[in-house]
């Protein structure tokens, strides 16, 4: 069949409406309905409260302690509790840190010089961080993903800059001098 023996479409209530017109409509209206059941899903997504690191937080430069090439201290706090509604003294969980290059930093071997490794626990509200915790990497980093969750709830990852050198923290200078 070509276009000019095309049967005749038939009518229905005096106007022509072909199947191709129905199927745009159809098209059309499809992403507008999509649009509109999810932006309630959105707008109802639970708050989750942030984890940053806190001032004494600090990084030795490379290959200052022996065989490991890059030490940091790390402290993780959350203290932002009422803003998301989660009750002051739930309990967190820091999981994982691993390195803007894709490297996992992990505690040292020997009893990691006696400070805690992964993962590690603190409370959300005032003053809410954990332990001072020592981790170990291959290499430097400028951004450090962290995998946490609060309350036993959902895995969240964060992805905050990598604290400053120790060197330039008052009082944390000496973390870097030896072996431990």
């Amino acid at each position: 069949m070509d276009s000019k023996n095309t049967p005749a479409r038939p009518q229905s209530g005096g106007t022509k409406i072909s199947r191709r017109t129905v199927a745009r409509g159809v098209a059309w209206s499809a992403p507008i309905v999509a649009v509109g059941v999810a932006a309630p899903a959105f707008a109802a997504s639970p708050c989750t409260p942030q984890l940053t690191l806190s001032p004494s937080s600090c990084k030795c430069p490379g290959q200052s302690q022996g065989d490991h090439p890059w030490t940091y201290f790390l402290r993780f706090c959350i203290t932002d509790a009422n803003a998301c509604g989660v009750a002051g003294g739930t309990a967190f969980t820091v999981k994982t840190v691993v390195s803007n290059s894709g490297t996992n930093l992990e505690g040292g071997p020997d009893g990691n010089c006696g400070y805690s490794g992964l993962p590690v626990n603190g409370t959300v509200g005032d003053n809410g961080c954990t332990v001072e915790v020592r981790l170990l990497s291959a290499n430097s980093a400028h951004f450090l993903d962290v995998t946490y969750s609060v309350g036993g709830g959902a895995d969240q990852v964060v992805r905050i800059p990598a604290p400053p050198d120790c060197a330039d923290i008052s009082g944390q200078g000496t973390k870097c001098t030896g072996a431990c």
